[in-house]
């Protein structure tokens, strides 16, 4: 099968659910056409959503660790306030979205975007000095390379 013969003409109907033939993102999610992912593109809509709440899970079990301690550093700055703002602009959208146009891709989103802030969040408190984040970035050029070959 060609990636020509994945494309289908449809016309949606309210009253049916599309759950494998419509995408997880709203890119892909078109009112003339859509591409027909099948079980590949709900396999990787639930990891993406797993990797979310393993973030989220993440800076749970940080939080409550530092709780317990007397004192406890947290950093934040200018560039910290902007990812905030940036999110909170994206969750305002979302929830806008979601009452007026397309409820699920907006949603999708929107935890897309809490899991990336939580992880710059949680990136920015765990990697304290610079030897963390030297040997951080390391791990990460190691799996580019790795995963590239």
């Amino acid at each position: 099968m060609s990636w020509k013969d994945r494309f289908v003409d449809f016309e949606p109907r309210p009253e049916v659910e599309y759950p494998l033939a419509l995408g997880v993102l709203p890119s892909q999610r078109t009112p003339g056409k859509a591409l027909a992912l099948g079980i590949g593109g709900a396999l990787m809509g639930l990891l993406v959503f797993w990797i979310i709440r393993g973030y989220i899970a993440l800076a749970v079990i940080w939080l409550l660790g530092i709780l317990g301690k007397p004192r406890f550093r947290l950093r934040f700055g200018w560039v910290d306030l902007a990812v905030l703002l940036l999110v909170a602009w994206h969750t305002i959208a979302a929830l806008w979205a979601a009452s007026h146009l397309s409820p699920r891709p907006a949603v999708n989103m929107l935890w897309e975007w809490v899991g990336l802030a939580v992880s710059f969040f949680l990136a920015r408190q765990l990697l304290a000095g610079r030897s963390e984040a030297r040997a951080a970035v390391a791990v990460m050029g190691s799996l580019a390379v790795a995963l590239a070959a």
